[in-house]
């Protein structure tokens, strides 16, 4: 009986998909909070006040395409290398 090891292919594979679900579930955490309460979003993150006063339409538009971009271009695009 032989012993078969996993090709370092096949782990990279499986660090990708690990690394695009961590990263898949930020973005989501991030547009939902968007979403939730774009006020506090503005506030919180670093910087953005800084980019011009705040617009809710502006915020949550971003954050209800946020996630759709990101499954297609993060999530899919790569797996079908």
């Amino acid at each position: 009986m032989s012993i078969t090891r996993a090709s370092p292919d096949s782990r990279r594979s499986g660090l990708k998909r690990a690394l695009l679900l961590v990263t898949a579930t930020g973005f989501l955490a991030n547009a939902v909070f968007r979403l939730a309460d774009p006020l506090g979003w503005y506030g919180a993150v670093e910087g953005v006040p800084d980019t011009g006063p705040f617009n809710p339409h502006f915020v949550r538009g971003i954050g209800a395409a946020a996630p759709g971009g990101f499954w297609r271009f993060g999530f899919f695009l790569p797996m079908s290398r």
